[in-house]
């Protein structure tokens, strides 16, 4: 072998290379991908709430181990690391909800079933993605009771409603509901003015989307521009909201709350 002279950049990378080897299971790893997170908040936190925050949350931590949050999931518990994120079968949370060792079986009663072990084995392989954010506090309020200020009756949803007289506009094609002057009174003092009054197929095509989330059909279009009643907009209105898709619609802003 050919000495290579210590003072040499080579010997230097040399030895920098035995002092530090590159291992590609200790690169930084990806930020999760939405699909990821998506998987993980779908199928993954679901279960882990359902199976293992009563021993392993904010009230109690076995073994010094919680999996209520990003930190502590990576952390691990008392025995060290439960994850080799893109190993399951190096993760000691997949050996413990597999019960392939009898001394390390998790949960301890009710054991998962096959296509449970599937999903949180599928989510070591994807890397662990966990969202990033702090673990809740597990601090015991002193009381339940809830002590409302002088300063909290102040807020205006608990201030009794008055009646208000809607400004005067400059515009009398505004005055034709007094919510609308009041719009208009608002975009005057910033020196706004209105946008053009959209026609019948656009107001239809918005009224559909906001209340249903989909696009009239061209039948549905057809009768409300050719409506000649003065009310067809407030029958329009009406329809809207007393159909099943209005209720669809509305549910979609909660049902991520509920974890559907």
């Amino acid at each position: 072998m050919r000495h290579v002279p210590p003072s040499s950049p080579a010997f230097l990378l040399i030895a920098l290379l035995a002092v530090c080897p590159a291992r590609a299971d200790q690169a930084a790893a990806a930020p999760p991908t939405p699909a990821q997170l998506q998987f993980f908040e779908n199928q993954v936190r679901p279960l882990l709430a359902d199976n293992c925050f009563s021993c392993h949350g904010e009230k109690k931590q076995k073994g010094g181990l919680r999996l209520d949050s990003a930190d502590a999931v990576y952390k691990g518990g008392k025995d060290g690391p439960i994850l080799s994120p893109g190993h399951p079968e190096q993760s000691k949370i997949i050996t413990a909800v597999a019960y392939t060792d009898k001394d390390l079986q998790m949960p301890p009663e009710d054991r998962l079933n096959p296509d449970q072990v599937a999903i949180l084995t599928k989510w070591v392989s994807l890397g662990a993605p966990y969202p990033a954010g702090p673990i809740a506090s597990s601090t015991p309020r002193k009381s339940k009771k809830r002590i409302i200020t002088d300063a909290d009756r102040t807020f205006w949803s608990f201030q009794p409603p008055k009646a208000v007289t809607p400004p005067q506009v400059a515009d009398v094609a505004w005055d034709k509901n007094p919510v609308d002057r009041f719009v208009f009174a608002k975009l005057a003092a910033e020196g706004l003015t209105p946008a053009p009054e959209a026609d019948r197929a656009t107001l239809a095509r918005r009224a559909y989307f906001d209340l249903w989330g989909l696009p009239p059909t061209p039948e549905e279009l057809d009768a409300f521009v050719n409506d000649p009643s003065p009310a067809a907009w407030e029958h329009l209105i009406d329809k809207l909201l007393a159909s099943p898709c209005y209720g669809e619609r509305m549910a979609t802003h909660w049902l991520d709350v509920v974890r559907y």
